[in-house]
């Protein structure tokens, strides 16, 4: 895909988020205003649950770039140390599944994004589904195609990324052609 896909998806995704809102759907913010209201989730829980996030998502960056397999070792039980306090402190938080404009963004993109990757031929000329006949399709199908994209998308591991950018570039076009 091409940073402008990429930016057509980050456009999308507004947009069903602005549509559920349209929807009745209430926002992040104002489902966390709710809890905090009702007493069931706090400001400060909030923010502690935001750090962990961060700080989990930044520990996996760190250890994609490092190299000393000790280091690593440490740096995986320092995420799976903060994955469960992430689970602990957010118990009260998922309490209630509640589907909020911004998760049926991402589940409005999430279909756009396989209907996007899904071509009749390996020429990438022509796509299954259009618009209309994707939205008729049941969800047993959409299932299927979600899994079928899914396992399509296991080869693209950070290792596997890793191993192509380290290569030169004559050996780069090389593999991806096989």
């Amino acid at each position: 895909m091409r940073d402008v896909d990429y930016a057509v998806f980050e456009h999308r995704k507004e947009l069903f988020k602005i549509e559920g809102v349209n929807r009745g759907l209430k926002t992040e913010e104002e489902h966390l205003e709710i809890l905090d209201k009702t007493g069931h989730w706090s400001r400060e829980e909030e923010e502690k649950y935001q750090r962990l996030l961060t700080e989990i998502n930044n520990l996996r960056k760190t250890n994609d770039n490092v190299f000393l397999e000790s280091q690593r070792k440490r740096i995986q039980e320092r995420i799976k140390e903060r994955e469960q306090e992430l689970i602990d402190v957010g118990k009260n938080r998922n309490l209630i599944p509640v589907t909020t404009a911004e998760t049926f963004a991402q589940e409005k993109l999430s279909s756009f994004i396989i209907r996007f990757c899904l071509y009749k031929t390996p020429e990438l000329d022509e796509k299954i589904y259009d618009q209309e006949r994707f939205n008729n399709l049941d969800l047993e199908d959409i299932k299927i195609l979600n899994d079928i994209y899914s396992e399509s998308s296991l080869l693209f591991t950070h290792k596997n990324i890793h191993r192509i950018a380290c290569l030169g570039v004559f050996i780069n076009s090389f593999m991806i052609v096989q």
